[in-house]
């Protein structure tokens, strides 16, 4: 019986030092967190007129995808959705806001006071908002 007994305990402990050496999951390589996104400029409630430059900063673990813009006219309640340009290294976008329109001669932002919320949205469709007034 202890000529059994010695082999299997050895195969048991080789098992354990194996298996205790070895990561459970599937890394990096899964997505568990939300982008973060923040709009940098301009700073909020600021006067601005014609076209302008509208910037931030965006992050996520795995892959960002894009940023999105959504000026809603404060009075009005109309919407104008943009899409921002992220940097080569995705951690800042930024987009050219009220180009003037030659064709119609007019800015595509009527003058009033905007909410605007800058949407980061990762590579699994998970989303996050930052919102600032304009």
């Amino acid at each position: 019986m202890k000529r059994f007994l010695l082999p299997v305990i050895s195969i048991f402990f080789l098992m354990a030092a194996v298996f205790s050496s070895c990561e459970v999951g599937l890394g990096e390589s899964v997505d568990t967190e939300k982008p973060t996104v923040s709009i940098e400029y301009p700073p909020k409630n600021v006067v601005i007129k014609e076209d302008f430059v509208i910037s931030g900063k965006c992050h996520d673990e795995t892959s960002l995808k894009s940023v999105t813009l959504q000026f809603q006219n404060s009075e009005t309640k109309n919407e104008y959705n943009f899409t921002a340009t992220l940097a080569d290294d995705k951690n800042s976008w930024s987009a050219k806001i009220n180009e003037f329109n030659s064709e119609s001669k007019k800015y595509p932002l009527p003058d009033g006071t905007y909410f605007v919320t800058a949407i980061a949205t990762d590579g699994s469709g998970k989303t996050q908002e930052d919102k600032s007034t304009l």
